[in-house]
């Protein structure tokens, strides 16, 4: 256990650690880049929102996904609120001219990211794999579930 005294010391180092070496450790998740790309050519605008630090978020995106256009990326910054906080999914909508009723949000986080997309109107989806198990998801209410990258490009391509 860190002693109170120590914690920002540890935090610090944790936080300059994490940015020099972000990509190391982090890879995106199989059938990510194929959804993606599927997305995209069928014109859906892609965008990231995430709690990330700012220069963390874009360093990866850039990195993992080069090949796909994102109109922005926005981490967490001074000036960006973290999720659920909806102050971001407001600019998002003047961003990209679209009402909150034409934007989906999808995350694996029902605390943050399906919260976020229900405090600011937007369509959910949330997704059975990452940080929390499909039962906490469904308890959080999201417009639709996934069970994989495919079923999700499916799904938002139909609707």
């Amino acid at each position: 256990m860190v002693p109170p005294e120590r914690l920002d010391q540890v935090v610090k180092y944790y936080t300059k650690a994490y940015e020099i070496g972000c990509m190391i450790y982090s890879r995106p998740y199989p059938g990510v880049c194929d959804c993606l790309e599927r997305l995209s050519r069928n014109g859906i605008q892609i965008g990231v929102i995430t709690n990330k630090r700012d220069i963390n978020a874009k360093r990866m995106i850039a990195g993992y996904f080069p090949n796909i256009p994102m109109k922005f990326v926005w981490g967490r910054s001074e000036k960006r609120l973290m999720k659920p906080n909806p102050e971001s999914g407001y600019e998002a909508c003047q961003f990209l001219q679209l009402s909150h009723r034409e934007i989906l949000f999808v995350g694996d986080g029902p605390e943050t990211d399906i919260a976020y997309a229900q405090n600011v109107g937007f369509g959910s989806a949330g997704v059975s794999w990452g940080y929390r198990s499909r039962k906490e998801m469904e308890e959080a209410h999201p417009d639709y579930i996934a069970d994989s990258f495919q079923e999700l490009s499916t799904w938002i391509l139909s609707s």
